[in-house]
């Protein structure tokens, strides 16, 4: 039998981001091994970085950087600056760009040679002496951030180097928001009237603009936007807190949590609500005048004073006058909770065997979306399904022992059975809940396969708070073999904007995507 390994941790960085994570595993022989690779999240730019060489191959040590506004030179016979050639240079521009999907249409006008990249993808490449020219190409952009690069260079004569581009198709599908990010709608005016001039999703409402404008075609003074979200939130009482310059506005579910839409400099603004648990519409309105900018919006939760209270019917309760649910129950009945100590008693005396008896318990709960932890305490065997997945399986003769086993709810109605067989001597048979501190969808959502290419429908769909398993010659879970399986852990994740270094310890393939990108692959049989 071989020893199994696996383990995956981030480091924090600074700022906002949204990761969807996904991770794959599978087992075969022995090794482990760290995977270390860094990822660096782009952030939108309002201008383009330019570098400048008094050569025409982008060689050695640039001699002049700066910021530039826009990429439309049309420099003629002069230099770009003092400290660049007039002739015999090049140059080197790069930005990020947000976008709204679709197929956009990129031109490059350039004497002499001009090349152009779109997400590491040349699309345009006139690397050669040339009187003026233009040149276009198409790309598809998805939802987030592009980075767009342009080399140019001058061997003599007439310098012109611009780059432009032009929304070709939009995306007909626009979906109402990802399920991890916020659809934010921005207007070049203050009122949000007329159609968007910039739709995009924002990993969070933190945003500190100062007199910069907030992306792409969009005014620094005098525009609006507009954020919208749906949440799964458990139940409890919400503070909402909003930083705003100029004017904001706040809705939960179409009710106005904060109104503060008038011109001022920059103020903070609570509201308070009672939310139920489930799915919740947020959305924040901002309109910017002038001078600083500045929107941010966050909230606390404080859960419920009471768990919710079980249905007054309680559970469905069928007693057997056997070990095994075998047959026709000999009484059935309703149970207020499953919170029995028979000690050497029977359930029900005269109908129900004193020992060698079992019970089926059946309810459907109603229970706000968020981690909840399970527990059974039972002498002898017991076992919990929550919506047919079995979360404590202990059935076995045994002196009192209590189990616990941890899910994630997305909030609604859940089917509950619990079976229970007493052996002899003292019966006992209980069962009780709580929900976790309000991490809603705070887990990794696991699938197991019994072989090693992830192929198939999974034997078994968790899920698990963290990545860090040491099953050394175990399996993983029930119904999973020891060995040759293979697993698939997927998770969206709210990160700050920076560099991540992923490290991945495995034994013994495994490979890391973070939003679709391959960032490591161990996926070999290793020594």
């Amino acid at each position: 039998m071989l020893k199994k390994l696996i383990r995956i941790r981030t480091a924090y960085a600074t700022a906002y981001l949204v990761l969807g994570a996904m991770f794959a595993f599978f087992f075969a022989a022995p090794s482990s091994r760290l995977y270390a690779q860094e990822v660096r999240p782009a952030q939108t730019d309002a201008s383009w970085q330019a570098a400048y060489w008094n050569n025409t191959d982008l060689a050695g040590d640039p001699v002049l950087t700066r910021q530039e506004t826009s990429l439309s030179n049309n420099w003629s016979t002069s230099s770009p600056h003092a400290l660049v050639n007039v002739d015999g240079f090049s140059a080197r521009w790069t930005r990020y760009i947000d976008v709204t999907p679709g197929t956009y249409r990129f031109t490059a006008t350039a004497d002499d040679g001009i090349r152009l990249w779109v997400d590491g993808d040349l699309i345009i490449d006139q690397w050669r002496v040339q009187a003026v020219a233009t040149y276009a190409a198409e790309k598809e952009l998805g939802f987030g951030n592009h980075l767009i690069q342009v080399e140019y260079f001058e061997q003599s004569g007439t310098a012109i180097a611009q780059v432009g581009w032009t929304l070709a198709t939009a995306s007909p599908d626009l979906p109402a928001q990802p399920t991890t990010g916020w659809r934010g709608e921005y207007y070049n005016n203050q009122s949000l009237s007329g159609t968007p001039d910039l739709v995009r999703y924002d990993a969070e409402i933190n945003f500190q603009w100062g007199t910069d404008s907030p992306g792409l075609g969009i005014l620094a003074d005098g525009f609006s936007a507009r954020w919208t979200r749906v949440m799964e939130l458990p139940a409890g009482d919400y503070r909402f807190s909003m930083t705003v310059d100029d004017g904001g506005r706040l809705f939960v579910n179409g009710q106005t949590v904060i109104d503060a839409w008038s011109d001022q400099r920059i103020a903070t603004y609570t509201g308070d609500i009672t939310l139920a648990g489930g799915p919740v519409t947020i959305q924040m309105e901002y309109y910017e005048r002038t001078l600083g900018a500045y929107a941010i919006l966050g909230w606390d939760w404080r859960p419920a004073a009471q768990a919710p209270p079980q249905p007054s019917i309680g559970w469905r309760a069928e007693y057997y006058n056997n070990r095994d649910l075998s047959g026709d129950p000999v009484l059935v009945r309703n149970d207020a909770a499953i919170n029995f100590d028979w000690g050497r008693g029977s359930p029900d005396p005269g109908t129900v065997n004193v020992d060698n008896f079992s019970v089926r318990w059946t309810q459907r709960l109603n229970l706000p979306a968020g981690n909840y932890r399970f527990t059974t305490t039972a002498d002898d065997g017991v076992r919990l399904a929550i919506d047919d997945r079995l979360l404590i399986d202990n059935w076995r003769q045994q002196p009192r022992t209590t189990n616990t086993g941890e899910i994630y709810l997305p909030g609604g109605p859940v089917n509950v059975v619990v079976t229970y067989f007493d052996a002899g001597d003292h019966a006992i048979a209980q069962l009780d809940w709580v929900q976790l501190s309000g991490q809603s969808g705070g887990s990794w959502r696991g699938q197991y396969f019994n072989n090693r290419d992830l192929s198939g429908a999974p034997e078994v769909v968790l899920d698990e708070r963290a990545i860090d398993f040491d099953w050394g010659y175990d399996a993983p879970g029930l119904g999973i073999g020891r060995d040759n399986f293979s697993a698939r852990w997927t998770r969206s994740l709210d990160l700050a904007p920076g560099r991540y270094r992923f490290s991945m310890s495995v034994d013994d393939g495994g490979r890391l995507f973070v939003n679709d990108r391959l960032v490591i692959d161990g996926w070999r049989d290793q020594p």
